[in-house]
């Protein structure tokens, strides 16, 4: 029997340390702009979040490993801005992404909350076929 992996886990945060290290790396040979970098985390964020709003996550896998990479590239650009973002400045960029992190999570849980109340096994939770269900589509299984 194989463990489950969370894609989260398993994807997000490696490919955002990567990514992080990438931007990291970049800035020694050619610096880059904390504005642009938050620009760009938000336009990746704001593609995430149409297709969750438009689509609610009705994709196979695969889509869901794409999404998740997206997300950690989105986290390590927020990182790299916040890194080279100086003075008050920083404070009012750290503000900003947190508040779009918490709004984005509430969201989802509610979201989540919302489609569990409506399942017929809602009281068996969390052992009941629609989280395993949503769990294999949102997650990996290692060998």
């Amino acid at each position: 029997m194989g463990r489950r992996l969370c894609l989260g886990c398993f994807v997000m945060y490696p490919s955002a340390a990567i990514s992080l290290a990438i931007l990291l790396l970049i800035n020694g040979f050619l610096p880059l702009n904390p504005i642009y970098l938050l620009i760009a985390a938000f336009i990746l964020f704001g593609i995430n979040a149409v297709r969750k709003v438009i689509f609610r996550d009705n994709f196979k896998k695969g889509v869901h490993f794409i999404f998740r990479i997206e997300l950690g590239i989105t986290l390590a650009l927020a990182i790299m801005s916040i890194i080279l973002t100086r003075g008050n400045e920083r404070l009012f960029t750290v503000i900003l992404v947190l508040a779009v992190a918490i709004v984005y999570n509430v969201y989802n849980g509610k979201r989540n909350l919302d489609i569990c109340k409506k399942c017929p096994q809602h009281a068996q939770f969390p052992k009941c076929e629609g989280l395993a269900e949503n769990y294999e589509k949102t997650s990996l299984r290692q060998l």
